[in-house]
């Protein structure tokens, strides 16, 4: 992964980072902005920016992931979509529940057992 991040200081080249380099800044990443990510979650948010909209990106994308076949990548990327589509239905309940909860006092109530008198 860190090879993907050349290491470029004063604006020259300077190799890529180590695993230990890159890993504390992405810890110092995670400390400002207070969320935690792991870095697989790259490959995901790159397939999922890529191929949105345009699907015929998908035989690229799937050579770049080094996927053995294409069938591979499309399972890869419907998961995903199956993922962000439950998140903006969950969204869309809690907006607009589907089952209105209503105040049931008589169920709220505490009965005591009685016996025959």
């Amino acid at each position: 992964m860190p090879e993907l991040f050349p290491s470029i200081r004063f604006g020259k080249h300077h190799g890529f980072y180590t695993e230990q380099g890159f890993n504390a800044i992405k810890g110092k990443a995670e400390d400002l902005s207070g969320v935690k990510f792991k870095t697989k979650d790259f490959r995901s948010t790159l397939t999922a920016t890529t191929i949105r909209g345009d699907r015929s990106r998908l035989n690229a994308m799937s050579a770049q992931l080094r996927h053995d076949n294409i069938s591979t990548t499309q399972r890869f990327y419907e998961g995903i979509e199956r993922g962000v589509a439950g998140r903006q239905l969950k969204d869309a309940w809690k907006e607009r529940p589907l089952a209105i909860m209503h105040d049931t006092p008589l169920i709220k109530k505490k009965f005591e057992m009685t016996g025959y008198t």
